[in-house]
């Protein structure tokens, strides 16, 4: 354990490790957030979000194909 954590002191730049420690802390933060209203939400809402992260992500395909044939 304190070879990890002596690693980290002598090898790294700290404000990296900080950053990344806190981006951690921030997904950790919303996948859990995102997992309650998920639990919260009734089938049918559910659903519909699901058809919007479908119909986004279509469009995000359509745009990448649209810049390949440039």
């Amino acid at each position: 354990m304190f070879d990890i954590l002596f690693c980290i002191r002598d090898d790294h730049d700290i404000r990296f490790v900080g950053l990344a420690a806190a981006i951690c802390l921030l997904s950790t933060i919303t996948a859990v957030l995102m997992i309650r209203q998920a639990r919260s939400a009734s089938a049918r809402a559910r659903l519909g979000g699901g058809g919007r992260v479908r119909h986004g992500l279509r469009h995000l395909v359509d745009a990448f194909r649209r810049d390949a044939r440039l």
